[in-house]
């Protein structure tokens, strides 16, 4: 290096604390506007500039913990503003004083790096384990992994054994990446940070949550697991594992389940696809709904940057885009649509929730007309919808449907984060008949403390008794469960029932996920491992602490356990982390329930990750009522819109095979679902019609949608009920669905149509039967009280039950020998 620059470095080096903060922040906004520019012209010495950059912020002590040094090639969103440059230099001092464990994170994640970039390579070389490791350091390695199996999946847990010395942990860590033929990645997480100040070195304590993804003999294998180290650090040196200790380590392995691919999805040119608003529903969402009767499923598609995509289904899988001629050409701003057949006539109509309001389509043989002009709703002020649930909460065989509104963060402030009540108003409308819609919010007992933010509902009959009730899930505070009285009256009984839930919630799904023939919730929550090592550095009352520590819990399995009760039990889903829509559903036919989880807040064009920003200048400050939060608020925003920094994203989409017995496995990697697109809504059909479920997840970033083929092999068998009410709404949305299988095992369904974000699943009730060739018994408990039971039906068929009409049709997407009776 030239002696200037040697000296320009020395010189930064001997900088006071706010006077190196100026300089950083300066360095950092005079790089993110002439970096991209010179190596994107071609410059022959863009590579120099570049290199000399990242040795100048190691200097200067410029990284910062889970941050990129520099911006991405190419990436920059802008200049700074006024007044950005003296609020990071103000920040900057202030994190400094606060959070010391955070400021010597940035230097520890180098030596994290260096590990787990180790374990990509399969090897800890001789020189890498001195530069990481002392020489007496005391550490635990993996060996001798117990086997087993669930279907196509193989689960390993493995066992530990004690080394000392850095040179026989290498040769250990060595041993055990020697099991991979290849690792694609690895990724790592700090749940917890503990300094420790002595006279001639600063010694840390940190667990570490981490996840190794790769390949061995042909099938993909993912393994995670937790690690204890003890660093030590002398003055101006790096830092340096003293011990190692691994607390637990299991894996998966097999071959992927799904194939991804797009969707011919509309957008408008020109719209980024890391946009930086910051405006959670603004997301689009994905609808299953048959749309020209040949009970093939077609999707539709929302687009918050112009008109909605509607895919009309070939019968096998193949989508082509057929709005206009269906009607449907004009649909802008939609949020999320549903299959509502509010006149009984047999065929879906469609209520859409777009940005702009409510609309009520019916649907003609020659497509769909707009009758919002005289449904009722359309000059009710319903704002910042989100997501709607269908039900006949009133047992007239007329559909109905709750609405949910969220809020506007620019427009409404929140300042209780914990229990915010400024949100907009949710509302339920009674179906009248003739395609009228009155709003019977308040006369339902609906109105109360009815300003949360709320992203989803769903109804649910919590005690059987034939009357639907009603579960919300809101951000910012609690959800509610409101039990349908017998005056048609509801009441919020939530904390009571053990479902209330305290959180971020985003989503909602329900099902039997432990078999014991009762229908549990899952409950998308926020989840941030920065937010629990910020939260354990915290000095917040206890009080408070308790309810922090609640809203990382992340998401929630809540198992009903009768007499309207619901227990939240904990497992690997918990840590899904910022997770939107999930869905509930039988991916390879075996009778259980496995659960797909789609996440990611905004993944911008930096990889640079503002969650710990947020936990340390903006939750903690609310949670200690400290005006500074203030600060932290415009210091994200500029971050997010100046410098593409990204806020809780490049988050994977997660799944759980269901082990049975209440156990579930991480197999998104294995499974070919791991997506890292910000998704927000999921769904799931046969839209092949190939006899088990694939997947539709829509997304705030590019592809916009991605259809997830399930090539699971070999499936097992399954039967698909669709219904139709006579006496019960055309639908038979609220029916009971009880199977007995040969082999003496049970399953149970409950009809709906929206659950979960912004989303609405295939209508048919699917059952996967595992290696049960024939349904014993089917037990049909109808809305309006009637009881049908079907025996003796064969599997690996569509059908359906027509409420009082014996026995039942064989039903054959395309059309083909609709209605034709089964043997």
């Amino acid at each position: 290096m030239p002696v200037a620059n040697t000296t320009m470095l020395r010189r930064l080096r001997m900088l006071t604390a706010a006077e190196r903060d100026r300089q950083c922040v300066r360095f950092h906004a005079v790089s993110a506007r002439m970096i991209p520019r010179r190596i994107g012209a071609g410059q022959r010495f863009g590579p120099t500039i570049l290199g000399l950059v990242l040795l100048m912020a190691a200097a200067m002590g410029c990284a910062e913990s889970g941050s990129s040094t520099v911006p991405d090639l190419g990436q920059r969103r802008g200049s700074p503003g006024p007044g950005q440059i003296e609020r990071a230099v103000e920040l900057r001092a202030r994190e400094r004083a606060l959070w010391p464990g955070e400021v010597a994170l940035a230097r520890i994640e180098e030596t994290l790096a260096q590990w787990f970039g180790s374990l990509r390579s399969r090897a800890l070389p001789d020189a890498l384990a001195r530069a990481l490791l002392t020489p007496a350091a005391q550490g635990e390695a993996p060996t001798s992994p117990r086997h087993g199996a669930d279907g196509a999946l193989q689960t390993r847990v493995f066992d530990v054994k004690t080394v000392t010395g850095r040179e026989a942990i290498a040769a250990a860590w060595t041993g055990y990446m020697q099991g991979f033929d290849d690792v694609t990645r690895t990724e790592h997480h700090v749940s917890a940070l503990a300094l420790e100040a002595g006279q001639a070195q600063q010694g840390a304590e940190l667990s570490v949550v981490f996840r190794i993804t790769g390949q061995r003999g042909g099938d993909l294998r993912q393994d995670q697991g937790r690690l204890a180290l003890k660093l030590a650090a002398e003055t101006r040196a790096a830092w340096r594992i003293t011990g190692l200790r691994l607390t637990s380590l299991r894996g998966v392995s097999g071959q992927p389940a799904f194939v991804a691919r797009q969707l011919p999805v509309r957008r408008v040119d020109g719209q980024p696809q890391g946009a930086a608003l910051f405006v959670a529903y603004f997301a689009e969402g994905a609808s299953i709904v048959d749309l020209n009767r040949d009970e093939a499923p077609d999707l539709i598609l929302g687009n918050r940057d112009g008109p909605a995509s509607v895919l009309l289904n070939d019968g096998r899988g193949g989508f082509t885009e057929a709005g206009a001629r269906l009607g449907l050409g004009d649909i802008a701003g939609l949020r999320s649509a549903y299959g509502l057949d509010w006149d009984n006539d047999g065929d879906a109509d469609l209520l859409l929730v777009t940005q702009f309001g409510l609309r009520l389509l019916e649907h003609r043989a020659e497509g769909f007309a707009d009758v919002s002009a005289r449904s009722g709703f359309d000059h009710i002020r319903v704002d910042g919808l989100t997501s709607a649930a269908i039900a006949d909460y009133d047992g007239d065989g007329l559909l109905d449907f709750y609405v949910c509104g969220y809020g506007d963060p620019a427009r409404s402030p929140i300042f209780d984060y914990f229990d915010s009540r400024s949100g907009y108003f949710n509302k339920l409308f009674r179906n009248q008949g003739g395609g009228r819609f009155e709003d019977t919010t308040a006369a339902a007992g609906l109105a109360e403390d009815n300003r949360r933010w709320s992203f989803a509902a769903l109804w649910l009959d919590l005690d059987e008794d034939r009357r639907p009730d009603l579960y919300v899930v809101n951000d910012y505070g609690p959800n509610q469960l409101y039990r349908n009285r017998a005056d048609g009256g509801f009441e919020d009984v939530g904390a009571a029932s053990g479902a209330g839930d305290l959180g971020n919630g985003m989503s909602v799904s329900s099902g039997d996920l432990d078999g014991d023939g009762r229908i549990d919730l899952f409950v998308s929550n926020m989840h941030s491992w920065a937010g629990r090592r910020i939260l354990h550095q915290s000095d917040l009352p206890e009080a408070r602490r308790r309810t922090v520590k609640h809203f990382l819990r992340g998401n929630s399995l809540l198992l009903a356990k009768g007499d309207s009760r619901f227990e939240r039990v904990s497992g690997p889903f918990d840590d899904a982390k910022w997770a939107w829509g999930n869905r509930l559903f039988d991916y390879d036919n075996d009778g259980d329930l496995d659960l797909y989880v789609v996440n990611g807040m905004l993944t911008n064009l930096r990889t640079a990750d503002l969650d710990p920003h947020f936990w340390r200048n903006i939750l903690i400050p609310v949670a200690q009522q400290d005006p500074s939060y203030a600060l932290g608020s415009a210091v994200l925003a500029d971050r997010l819109q100046t410098y593409a920094h990204s806020f809780a994203g490049h988050e994977r989409n997660r799944f759980f095979h269901n082990l049975g017995g209440g156990r579930f496995a991480d197999a998104a990697a294995v499974s070919g679902l791991d997506l890292v697109q910000d998704g927000r809504a999921v769904v799931s059909g046969d839209l092949d019609a190939d006899g088990d479920l694939d997947l539709v997840v829509a997304n705030r970033n590019a592809p916009r949608a991605v259809l997830l083929e399930n090539v699971a092999d070999p499936p097992g068998h399954w039967l698909a009920v669709d219904l139709e009410g006579r006496a019960s709404n055309r639908q038979g949305v609220g029916t009971w669905l009880r199977l007995r299988c040969a082999d003496g095992r049970t399953q149970v369904r409950y009809s709906q149509i929206g659950s979960g974000y912004v989303s609405q699943s295939h209508g048919s009730q699917w059952f996967g039967l595992g290696d049960c060739e024939q349904v014993e018994r089917l037990v049909l408990d109808w809305p309006s009280g009637a009881r049908q039971v079907l025996s003796d039906l064969g599997a690996d068929r569509r059908i359906r039950v027509v409420e009082g009409v014996e026995g039942a049709q064989a039903v054959s997407m395309g059309g083909d020998d609709d209605a034709a009776p089964l043997p």
